[in-house]
Formats: C-alpha cells, structure tokens, sequence
C-alpha cells in the first residue's frame, strides 16, 4: 500500500489545510513523540518515466510546504533531529524533516527556490558519481547536479549527505563492494566540497547489517532508511525511518500523515517481508547472471585507477592525489610487486611497508647492502642502487608470432614495442585471421613498410589456433613467441625471456606477466580483480620432476602456467608436439583452452615451463562490464573441452585425469575448498562463478561439436 494509500485509509475526509489550523501533536498510543520524514527525489513537471512515480512537481512540493507552515511544523535537518534525540536540544512541538534523494539538478533550480520562500531546511542526499560531471559507470537516472551546482546547494545552507557512488542495491552486494560504496561517497563528497559530511541514506533505502556495519565504520553519525513508518527518539540510529513521498500525494493526503498517526512507528530489526523480498532480489540478480542476461556483473565502485611504473633505482613517478594509483615497482628492472596507493597516499611509505622485504632481498643478493631490516625508497635524484648484474646476452633466434583478427592499431602498437625493445626479435609475423577486412594489411603498410622484420600473413579460416600453427610453421627462429594482438610488450620482455630459458635444463615454455595498460573504466578494473591475468611477481618453474608441485591436480592445474597471450616456446619441441589444437580455442565452439592445452602438452612431455614475471606485457582490457561475464564463460567451456580433448585422445590421461577427478570436483565444487575459500576472501562475483560453471558443463558438447567441424572439413 502507498503513502497516499495509507493516509486515505484513516478516513481523512479530503478537506483542504485552510480549516484545519494548528495540528495536534502526533504522537503513538503510548504518548511517543513521532517525527515524520519525508523523502523526496526529483521536482519536476515531466520527470524521466523511470522515476515519475517518485516525483512531485514544483507546484505540488509548495503546496505541501504550504500546507506544513501553515499547521504550525518547524523544519529539522536530520543532523538536527539526531541532535534532539540525543538531548542536546529541544525537540519542537511539530517537528518535520525533508529529505531528498539522489541529487537532481530541479533541486537547485525548483526545490531549493520553494524551501528558502518556506523556511524550511532540508537534507539534500547525493550519490557521488551520479554527479552529471562524474567519471562514473553508474547510469544517470535523470539530469543530475554537478560538482559546483552541489557546491551552490550547499553555500545555501542545505545539509549535505552521502547516498553512496554508483546508487545500488547495497544489500547484495559483496561485503567489500557494498562498503566501498559507503566509504567513497563520503570520501569523495567531504574531499570536494569540504564540508563535513554526517549521515548516510541507503539507496532504495535496503541495508542490511553487514552494510550497518560499514556506515558505522565510515565515520558517519547515523543512517537513514525507507520503511513509510515514523521516526521517533527509540528508532534505529542506523536506520531511521522515514517516508516515501511518490508523485499521487496531494496536499490533503499530506496534512494527514504529519498531523495523524496514520502509519506504522519505526522498529528496530528487519521485518520478514523485508528478508524475503532480499532474497527474491538476490536470486534474480544471479539468474540473470547465469543466464547471460543484459545486468552487469556486480559494479564494483567505480573511480578511474592511474597506472604507473617505478623503478627503485631512480627518482619515484609524481602521483595525481586525487585518484589512486596501481604501480608496478621494479628494482634494476625486476617487478618486486604491484602495489595500491590511495589519493593523497605516499607511494614511498607503501613500498617500504608491502614490499620492503623484497627490496632487501634483492639488494643483498646484489651486495648493495647487507641482508637484513628493510631498506627505505630513494628520494634523491641520482641512482643509489646502481644494477651490479651484466645483461644477457641473446644466445637464440626469436620469431614472434601475433594471430590477429580486425584490430590493426593495437597490433602496429604492439609491433613498435617490440622493435623498440632492448632486445628486439629477430622477425615479427603477423597472421591476419580476417583477411578479407584490409584494415590490418593497411595499417602494416602505412606504418611499418620500411622494417624487412615484419612479415604478413594471411590465415582465411577462422580460429586462434588455427592463425598460431601458420605462424609456427613460417617461424624461422630457434624460439617462437605467441603474443596476442591486444597486448604491448614491455622494454625488457625478450631480454627477460632469454634470462629465464636458461634456468632450469629442458625449458619448453617461458610465460610472462600480464599487467593492464590503464584501469580507468569498471569494466577494465573488474577483468584486473578477477580475470586471473596477473601470476605474481615471483619466478615459478612447472615440470614432472624436482620442480613439480605438491597438488593433487598436478600437473592438471593448468591455470597455474601462465597464459598464452604472452608465451615462449621452443619451435622444434612445439612443432613435434603438433603445435596447437584446432579443436580448441577463440573462433571454435570451445571459445577457449588452446593455450593451457599446449602448455599441458609441454610440461607432460617431460619439459619445463617458466613462469617469469620480467617478461611482462601489458593489456589493453575490456573496458565494458560484459567482458568479463564472457571471459568466466568462455573460460568454463575451454578447460572443461580440454580435459574432454585429452580424456578422449590420449589412454594415460584417462587414467591421470580419472584418478584426479575426485579432487578435482572437490576444488569446484568444495564450499571449502582452496579455490573457493580465497574466492570469498577476494569477494569474487558469486554470478561469475555460475557463468563458468556453466561454461564447464557446455564445454563437452563444445569439444564434440567443434570436432564434428574439423572432420568435416
């Protein structure tokens, strides 16, 4: 039942406010002083459809501040009514609290006009990035504020609150989503209008107490909700009650709500409805998920992300201290770790604290300094850890290969970074999966004609695979490199390769870190936090012998080698191994799994694989939110169609795969399993984990359908 419901179902007879005169004072059976508080949205006579029933037009509004004058109420911020709860001040004989959600821009040109001529104050709630000049990925429910409209809100004396960053449910969200949301808001509205910032509102008024918790923690005063009960001195500081105004209310209706007690009082705790309509919520919002559907994976708070790179061994990169900050930090070049500063952080103090260990460590081992406590971060501008380690000298011959399908700058990009090294390849081929599109052959030939390193060439039918096994068979060096054509190759990439073959004997594989090129959209920081691109920055060796790992599913944990976006193999072994399986892979129906397959092949045939994290390259991510549903998808398909490829093919993996199946569903499956414990320590998107189980049921018929294909062919 509406507000509007509830104040006709008290009998109220409709006459205008002119005969009513001063208002009782409302108050429950039991004598408890009762404080209506409304909250509104936008004020406007032809609101956006989606929020039409939640506004009122600048008549309306008024009319109702007409109609409370004239009963005789006195206006409260909601700081203002804390004040009164908490006995710090009178609570006046009829109290009122307005309250707008969101943060229309009609608040500074119709509300604010209507409230000053009142004199009435009100508490204007606004989510952060819904701000109309906000980098946000939140969608914009009408014509919002911006920064400096805000600003002029208020310089007009109007309370400012938080209503959170992006304005979602907050209830089901994650626990570490839900109180970014909360913290960020806040954060971002004291940091530019600095002014103190109290109380929060939840969007649509759903918390629950994990979200309670985290308004507590933020710092704030106290929580307002939306329960259309009223307020009183007993009421949930976390989540005050107040009520929904929605655009059918007339005057009449209104006189009635604050003047009699028409509607619930506010309780402490959850009613059951409240409970089942959560979960109804949350289950819908995962079959959406799972079924492919157009909501986006859970949207992370959203604030765009610098991305920089800093070598110890010279002067630190300035930082903008209005953003954070990702840094890969090196020393003598090597990667040491990523690390996360925060807007108007220290990235000295930051490396000192996460990674001075590391630092110690490898200057002892370059007997910069003694081994023990962790060294501080040089600050002046001259080296003082100069690099005592002499560079490796290339013993090989490298082809890279780059399979690309229609993205012809990344892939003239990707070229120069590699030309451009410290050690350049001694050819780059570029096998177009699309030929019949000459944008690729185009881009070459502007851009790279002069340079007799690079070679073109053209694979009509579709499939990754199918792209990397022309290239391996044109490839003239003693290495072949596969580098996807949506990556850039770091200065230091092959030198790092070349260091990293001649760890262990019997190197079949070198594989690389993959850090992002910028996180500046939702979308690209949700492929960083959960996509499995980024290994570590320790180097890792995999084989059958001493440097085998003690796991059940060894050396079946193929998500452990790396990826074959930026790989290394030995040709003459990659090409005795068939090369990579047209089965299997992007362009197929297994979408995914080529890579892992043949690193699996590589280590299964009594090779080494190297993880080496100073081969990195950077990736240009998705920067929509679906792309990483979609990768968890096709993900899914491609390891289960690989086990399908391999438990088929091969009779000792049937027997190695079954004796491990046990433990494997048990990692998948398992609420406490290895796997799924730290999903829920990094608080992964429940409806990414149905995406890919999904896409492991699917990939058996994937592999038979894409089978059936190459048969026919």
């Amino acid at each position: 039942m509406s507000v509007d419901q509830w104040a006709r179902a008290g009998g109220h007879d409709r006459r205008t406010t002119a005969g009513l005169g001063r208002a009782p004072v409302l108050a429950a059976a039991d004598g408890r002083r009762l404080v209506p508080i409304l909250t509104y949205h936008s004020v406007s006579d032809d609101p956006p459809e989606p929020i039409r029933r939640w506004s009122v037009t600048p008549a309306r509004l008024r009319a109702h501040l007409a109609a409370l004058r004239h009963t005789g109420f006195t206006g409260l911020t909601v700081t203002g009514l804390l004040a009164c709860y908490r006995g710090e001040r009178e609570l006046p004989e009829r109290p009122v609290v307005l309250t707008f959600d969101d943060g229309y821009e009609d608040f500074l040109l119709d509300a604010l006009p209507a409230l000053a001529d009142a004199g009435f104050p009100s508490t204007l709630y606004a989510s952060s990035g819904l701000l109309r000049d906000e980098r946000s990925a939140a969608d914009r429910p009408g014509r919002m504020l911006d920064w400096r409209q805000l600003g002029e809100v208020a310089a007009a004396g109007v309370e400012i609150g938080a209503h959170s960053h992006t304005h979602r449910e907050l209830d089901v969200l994650s626990g570490r989503e839900a109180a970014w949301e909360v913290t960020h808001s806040g954060q971002r509205l004291r940091a530019e209008l600095g002014l103190p910032i109290r109380t929060f509102a939840y969007p649509y008024g759903y918390s629950n107490r994990d979200v309670r918790s985290a308004v507590r923690d933020a710092g704030y005063d106290a929580a307002c909700g939306v329960k259309n009960a009223y307020s009183h001195s007993g009421d949930d500081r976390w989540a005050l009650s107040r009520i929904l105004v929605e655009r059918d209310l007339d005057t009449a209706a209104l006189t009635r709500l604050v003047t009699r007690p028409v509607l619930p009082v506010g309780r402490r705790g959850e009613r059951p409805t409240t409970v089942g309509w959560r979960t109804y919520r949350r289950t819908r919002a995962l079959v959406t998920a799972a079924r492919g559907g157009a909501a986006p994976v859970a949207r992370a708070g959203h604030v765009p992300v610098a991305v920089l790179d800093a070598e110890l061994a010279r002067p630190l990169p300035p930082l903008d201290p209005r953003r954070p900050a990702e840094v890969l930090v090196r020393l003598h070049g090597r990667p040491l770790g990523t690390v996360r500063v925060e807007p108007h952080g220290s990235l000295a103090d930051v490396v000192t604290e996460q990674l001075g260990d590391a630092v110690a460590q490898h200057l002892a081992a370059d007997a910069l300094a003694p081994s023990g406590a962790p060294p501080g971060v040089p600050t002046q501008k001259a080296p003082s850890w100069p690099c005592r380690r002499p560079p490796t000298a290339p013993a090989r011959c490298v082809s890279v290969v780059i399979p690309t399908v229609g993205r012809p700058r990344y892939v003239v990009e990707l070229v120069r970074s590699l030309l451009d090294g410290d050690v350049a390849p001694d050819e780059v081929i570029v096998v177009d999966n699309r030929p019949a599109d000459p944008a690729t052959t185009q881009a070459l030939h502007r851009d790279l004609a002069d340079e007799p390193r690079v070679r073109y060439l053209a694979e009509p039918v579709a499939g990754a695979s199918r792209a990397r096994n022309t290239g391996l068979r044109a490839a003239r060096g003693d290495l072949v490199a596969f580098l996807d054509d949506d990556v850039v190759a770091d200065r230091t990439w092959l030198a790092s390769v070349h260091e990293a073959w001649d760890t262990v004997p019997g190197v079949g594989a070198v594989t690389g870190l993959i850090l992002p090129t910028e996180l500046e959209t939702h979308g690209q920081q949700l492929v960083q936090a959960y996509g499995g691109f980024d290994k570590g920055c320790t180097r890792r060796v995999f084989d059958l012998g001493e440097h085998r790992l003690a796991h059940p599913l060894y050396p079946y944990l193929v998500g452990a080698y790396g990826s074959g976006a930026n790989a290394v193999f030995d040709r003459a072994a990659l090409t005795a191994l068939g090369g990579f399986d047209a089965r299997l892979g992007p362009g197929t129906p297994t979408k995914a799994g080529e890579d892992l397959d043949v690193l699996l092949r590589t280590v299964l045939d009594g090779r080494a694989v190297v993880y080496e994290p100073a081969a990195l390259v950077r990736h240009h991510h998705r920067t929509d939110d679906t792309g990483l549903r979609t990768m968890a998808y096709d993900y899914g398909i491609g390891l289960s169609a690989l086990f399908v490829k391999h438990l088929t093919t091969d009779p000792h993996s049937l027997i190695a795969i079954g004796r491990r199946l046990p433990a494997g569903l048990r990692l998948l499956l398992a609420p406490d399993s290895t796997r799924n414990v730290n999903r829920r320590a990094a608080h992964y998107p429940t409806e990414l984990t149905l995406r890919e189980l999904l896409g492991i049921a699917v990939g058996p018929l994937a592999f038979a359908r894409s089978a059936a294909r190459r048969l026919r062919r």
